[in-house]
């Protein structure tokens, strides 16, 4: 899932790329503080200059010196659709309600920041994935990342080279970021907030995805450039669709 409330563990952010290795977990207090010690300042919002500051999650505050940004969270996934989808979709609902109006989807780029704005890092989206043919991936056995993160997930089991080189070639110009863990394709079934439920339900989501009798296979051929909106939902902003250039040829 993207987020650690969306889609995959929330990012740092920073203008350029990501210089620490920390989750990003702003607080009321957290600021750039200057010289000298102020007793229980007021915060009030100011006018942003930055391109994405209209964007929905934007915030500068100011506090007697202190300034607390917290800039929009983007990523760019592969939606699974059709019968595979669906299904996964019912048993996250199953284990895991609060996640259960997200879309079966595998993440390509995690959560971070853009340099620049949208309409620019969609058109550097856009121009890395026109010549970039669309391809195949197979699903594998369902598998998880505690104690590390509290995620039980489908493999990939074939292919999954394909998605680490296309994670690769756009982690790069606006989405350039240095990420806190080395990019694994994966299908999130769910992200519980505690490790022991996420043991409890690996036996019981295992069982469900041995009786799955559909096809595995998930086609990538378009990307969607999202958005975080508010809290765990995330806003589509553009589909990307993989090879436009080669399929006019």
């Amino acid at each position: 899932m993207v987020g650690a409330i969306g889609f995959e563990p929330m990012t740092p952010c920073a203008q350029g790329r990501c210089a620490t290795r920390l989750r990003y977990a702003p607080t009321a207090n957290h600021c750039t503080a200057s010289a000298g010690t102020r007793s229980a300042p007021q915060a009030t919002r100011i006018t942003a200059s930055h391109p994405n500051a209209a964007a929905p999650g934007y915030n500068c505050w100011t506090s007697s010196g202190c300034t607390l940004m917290e800039p929009p969270q983007y990523a760019v996934v592969a939606y699974v659709k059709h019968e595979l989808g669906a299904f996964v979709e019912a048993l996250r609902r199953q284990v895991d309600p609060r996640f259960g109006h997200l879309p079966a989807h595998i993440t390509v780029l995690p959560p971070r920041c853009i340099q620049g704005s949208e309409s620019h890092a969609q058109s550097a989206l856009e121009e890395l994935c026109d010549d970039q043919h669309p391809f195949e991936i197979t699903l594998g056995d369902v598998e998880s990342f505690v104690p590390r993160t509290s995620v039980v997930f489908i493999r990939i089991a074939h292919a999954a080279y394909k998605m680490r080189e296309l994670h690769d070639r756009l982690n790069a110009g606006p989405f350039l970021f240095e990420e806190p863990w080395p990019y694994m394709p994966h299908l999130t079934i769910i992200k519980s907030e505690q490790p022991e439920h996420a043991q409890e339900v690996l036996a019981g989501i295992r069982r469900r995805w041995a009786g799955y009798s559909g096809s595995r296979r998930i086609r990538i051929e378009q990307l969607t450039f999202v958005r975080q909106s508010d809290g765990t939902h995330w806003e589509d902003l553009a589909p990307i669709r993989l090879g436009r250039s080669l399929a006019s040829r």
